[in-house]
């Protein structure tokens, strides 16, 4: 046999070859071990979408869905704390006329402190409801349309939102000009847009019975209006009983506004559901793509330490091979 004796230790041609592969066979465990170690430490299967494999088609098709569907959980949030408000607005507003619809509804023409009486109140409950048309969410005025930034009604005041109902039941006064037609859309989905909030100058989801202008928050502010200029007198009579017809058609259109708000709150809620589950199945799919088994990582790491102390034991026994243990 050919071979060469050095230092008490015998190489063989064979010898190289072994501790060769050895080595590479150690390299390649150390590399297994640095990667299970640094997943086991961040619990991710790679940090580049190069490292992850086939899961990496999954990783990238999935995530943009679960940002899409999370602006879209945000859209409905922001849309029901805005449909909340307004549906309390539209409560007091309903509350305020059903009381002067009951106390036009008992006016005596001739009793002139009953008719001083409702005068001031109405009054009052003019600018209330003024009020109320200009609630707001956060920055948002609920019953604005499209122009969200600013009043629907630029003034408040009785004296001014008296005179321009009285004047004519078409022009834009009270109401702001920016009003626009339609109250804002958002997107609840892929192609899917839902109409949210109520406009102040015109119905929005229900019409009026006459003899109303088509607007119950104008029928009310109208209706208001002249009460507020009630005097005693043979007069008052009929004046109550036109502002009685106009309150009750408005409380019975607010009635069925708030019933399809409603109906549209609810829809937000269920749709905000859906997004919600989508979003858990989403992301449970894309942990599998991009998140490691902890446990098992652990184990493996736990493994291939054990495998890679054994490897260098060989290696270390191939390479103090004497003589005498050769023969």
């Amino acid at each position: 046999m050919s071979g060469t004796i050095s230092s008490g230790t015998i190489s063989t041609p064979s010898d190289g070859a072994l501790l060769a592969r050895l080595a590479d066979n150690s390299a390649s465990v150390r590399r297994q071990l640095d990667t299970a170690t640094t997943q086991s430490s961040t619990g991710r299967i790679a940090e580049n979408y190069a490292g992850l494999g086939v899961g990496a088609k999954t990783s990238l098709n999935l995530r943009p869905q679960v940002t899409h569907a999370a602006v879209w959980q945000a859209n409905i949030d922001g849309a029901s704390g805005r449909l909340g408000v307004t549906q309390s607005a539209l409560s007091s507003i309903s509350a305020i006329a059903a009381t002067f619809y009951a106390k036009s509804g008992a006016l005596n023409g001739l009793i002139p402190s009953e008719a001083d009486s409702i005068a001031a109140s109405a009054k009052v409950a003019l600018e209330q409801v003024g009020q109320l048309l200009n609630s707001k969410y956060g920055d948002a005025y609920v019953f604005a349309g499209q122009d969200t930034s600013n009043p629907p009604l630029p003034s408040t005041s009785a004296a001014v939102v008296g005179a321009a109902v009285l004047a004519s039941d078409t022009a834009t006064a009270p109401f702001s000009a920016t009003l626009g037609t339609a109250p804002p859309a958002i997107e609840v989905g892929e192609g899917q847009r839902v109409q949210v909030g109520l406009l102040a100058n015109r119905n929005t989801l229900t019409p009026s019975a006459a003899p109303t202008t088509g607007s119950y928050v104008r029928d009310i502010l109208r209706a208001l209006a002249t009460l507020t200029t009630a005097t005693a007198g043979p007069g008052l009579q009929a004046l109550a009983a036109d502002t009685h017809a106009r309150l009750g058609s408005a409380v019975g259109a607010i009635a069925v506004e708030a019933g399809a708000l409603g109906d549209v709150q609810s829809s937000l809620a269920s749709r905000r559901t859906q997004l919600g589950e989508t979003v858990i199945a989403l992301n449970t799919q894309i942990d599998s793509a991009e998140n490691v088994d902890l446990a098992a990582t652990l184990t493996r790491v736990s493994l291939l330490q054990t495998q890679l102390q054994a490897s260098y034991r060989l290696i270390a026994g191939v390479k103090s091979l004497s003589l005498a243990q050769y023969l």
